[in-house]
């Protein structure tokens, strides 16, 4: 063998190849196992069972508890901020907005005696502050001439 002429192979390719197989045989089987685990999931969450499950959660007396942890959760509140900063809480409004049956049941709402009562206790509410308001301006204006009135006279304001 000559000093100028390479071997065909070197010894860092013969170890490369076999890694170079083992990282491709690796891909496929990570993703043969992501596919088989979506197929269960699929299957599992078409089940019946999911639906016993889920009903047997429901149903039961912690679950109200477990609830109420949930929405007092800063987790809760995160959600909240993002669906009104998002959007979304708009779109579901302006859908709402669309539907007969929104507008059915403003109309229910509207018409009820509760809703009524409440008008008509603002509105009493209302006027008393307003009379209030006019009752005491009146007042100021009627101190503030007598004190110009006396001025212009030339006399002290009795006590």
């Amino acid at each position: 063998m000559s000093a100028e002429r390479a071997p065909a192979w070197r010894l860092s390719d013969v170890a490369r190849a076999p890694l170079g197989v083992v990282r491709a045989v690796e891909r496929r089987s990570r993703r043969a196992a992501a596919d088989a685990v979506i197929a269960a999931a699929d299957a599992w969450l078409s089940s019946s069972e999911l639906d016993r499950i889920v009903t047997a959660i429901v149903e039961h007396e912690g679950s109200a508890r477990l609830a109420d942890r949930v929405l007092a959760s800063p987790l809760a509140r995160h959600v909240g901020r993002q669906t009104v900063d998002s959007g979304a809480l708009d779109a579901v409004l302006d859908r709402l907005v669309e539907r007969e049956a929104f507008w059915a049941l403003v109309d229910v709402v509207a018409g009820s005696a509760a809703v009524g009562e409440a008008i008509g206790r603002q509105s009493r509410s209302a006027v008393t502050d307003v009379v209030d308001g006019v009752r005491d301006g009146a007042a100021q204006a009627d101190d503030w001439l007598e004190r110009v009135a006396l001025r212009v006279v030339g006399r002290r304001r009795v006590p």
